[in-house]
């Protein structure tokens, strides 16, 4: 099958710079598939490099660019598209896709923990359990990441139902009130789904692109002054 790879950096894209000790965004999809042989397993990719940035950078902007690239490649014929992006925020963003986008085909937002160059990176697994869920039965928008500290599974999250709870682990992604829309065993690649997952060809493609940025999200909490949502004056609304 074909799939597309829309990047948009993060540490799945990146290596350490030992100066700091920090990771910086240095490359893109086409990247990604000569990193990982693997991937060409599972199907056939078309890359496309929307952005190459840490996903603290990432803009409502962004996600309107991310939502219209996904939109043309599935108008296009793909079979799925997977979207590399950064974890600290990667469950923003496939909520605002999961908005954005109609999808009869799967969206599968993935990212790694940690760097392509260190022993106990993520990023290999988590690409082709990527891959195979985009190519599988799945309908909608998720997240795939690794499901437990070992090298076995990758869990579907729901891009709406989805969070990271954890800054290093290797599992710290959560679907939070319901359960994983399913798994992707590893190395087998076999992709188990829930029968209440939204199925391949569900829904008929559509974009609703248009996003209003002046909103703001507050966390109320007793005593909290009125006077803090003066820093909100002129804004559309706030979201408490």
């Amino acid at each position: 099958p074909s799939l597309s790879i829309v990047s948009t950096g993060g540490t799945i894209a990146s290596r350490i710079d030992y100066r700091t000790g920090s990771v910086t965004s240095q490359f893109d999809a086409g990247d990604i598939l000569v990193a990982i042989p693997e991937l060409a397993k599972v199907a056939q990719y078309r890359t496309i490099p929307l952005a190459t940035i840490l996903s603290e950078n990432m803009t409502p902007a962004i996600w309107q660019e991310l939502a219209r690239a996904v939109y043309k490649e599935i108008k296009n014929g793909v079979a799925g598209v997977i979207i590399t992006h950064g974890t600290d925020t990667m469950a923003y963003s496939a909520a605002a896709v999961s908005f954005m986008i109609d999808t009869p085909v799967p969206v599968v937002f993935v990212g790694s923990q940690r760097s392509a160059d260190r022993p106990s990176s993520d990023n290999a697994m988590n690409a082709v359990c990527a891959a195979s869920a985009a190519t599988s039965d799945l309908g909608e928008v998720a997240v795939v990441m690794h499901a437990t500290t070992n090298d076995d599974t990758c869990a579907i999250h729901r891009g709406t139902r989805v969070r990271k709870m954890h800054s290093s682990r290797r599992d710290a992604f959560r679907s939070m009130g319901i359960d994983p829309l399913g798994s992707v065993a590893y190395p087998s690649r076999e992709v188990t789904l829930r029968n209440s997952t939204v199925r391949r060809g569900s829904k008929t493609l559509a974009l609703h692109d248009k996003l209003e940025e002046h909103c703001g999200l507050v966390q109320f909490y007793p005593g909290m002054s009125p006077d803090l949502l003066k820093v909100y004056e002129g804004y559309k609304g706030l979201v408490l």
